[in-house]
């Protein structure tokens, strides 16, 4: 049996399959070695894909179904000239992962955690992960969150140029609502950059375009949408939604949410770090 451990926030999973599997690469910084798991990912290959069955939520390449106590997705990536294909089964405190015999030998640890779906499975721990830039200044976190192109990794960048903050990743973060933190996680977008951090979140600022510097307290609803809008889920699944929804909402209620309109200028540092302070 091959078994490879990694930690993302409070949780830790356990890969392993029959079949080697190549470890390293982005999630390499949160490899935690040969250790006990809060949840275990089997590994195996089939040549035959799953029965879907009718009423199954479909989207693109994605279809999903529960069954008692079980969440199913099936990813069929090809089925006319080369069958490939994930399939994950999650019950509780274990998920399965069947992938197509085309790809014995050539899996990874991101593609093991992508097909057993790593986001959902941080969710059901409780901890969202938010499409934003991760800094920490001083000891405690700030999350720039965004749509693409906003600005978040040039904040990120402007941060570090005038405050010595430290980037821990540029385009997203995991929350732990119940700890109050900010952790890293290896997905890092265009920037490449992911760190194995946790620090404690002081604020998430909402970034908006403007020609000018402004900064405000986010109102409750504006927050929540926001929050919402940029977290990882899957928005044709009720099941995500709701789940993802009361996510959302334990954010909002126990993190500082501020919105700022604001050139990529240094002027923009200086007003959220001085108000930021004001805080403390």
């Amino acid at each position: 049996m091959f078994r490879e451990c990694y930690v993302f926030g409070r949780v830790t999973f356990a890969l392993e399959s029959d079949v080697p599997f190549d470890p390293v690469g982005m999630c390499s910084p949160f490899a935690c070695g040969n250790v006990a798991a809060d949840h275990t990912v089997g590994v195996s290959y089939s040549g035959v894909l799953p029965c879907v069955p009718a009423g199954a939520m479909k989207s693109g390449i994605i279809t999903r179904w529960y069954d008692g106590g079980a969440r199913h997705t099936l990813r069929l990536y090809d089925a006319s000239v080369r069958l490939r294909f994930s399939y994950a089964v999650n019950r509780g405190q274990r998920t399965d992962v069947v992938f197509a015999e085309s790809y014995r030998g050539t899996v990874t640890s991101r593609a093991i955690f992508e097909a057993a779906g790593l986001f959902e499975l941080l969710a059901d721990a409780g901890m969202p992960v938010l499409h934003s830039s991760y800094i920490i200044s001083d000891g405690r976190a700030i999350l720039f969150s965004g749509p693409s192109g906003i600005g978040k990794s040039t904040q990120a960048a402007l941060w570090e140029k005038y405050c010595g903050a430290v980037t821990v990743n540029g385009d997203r973060t995991l929350i732990d609502p119940a700890a109050g933190t900010a952790n890293g996680i290896f997905y890092a977008g265009t920037s490449g950059i992911c760190k194995n951090i946790t620090a404690p979140l002081r604020a998430v600022v909402i970034l908006r375009r403007g020609g000018h510097t402004e900064l405000r307290r986010a109102e409750p609803r504006e927050a929540f949408k926001a929050i919402l809008c940029q977290s990882a889920y899957y928005s044709w699944d009720p099941v995500s939604v709701d789940r993802t929804t009361e996510l959302a909402a334990r954010v909002v209620n126990g993190t500082e949410i501020f919105c700022m309109d604001c050139p990529p200028d240094r002027d923009s540092v200086l007003m959220l770090d001085d108000e930021l302070r004001k805080e403390r």
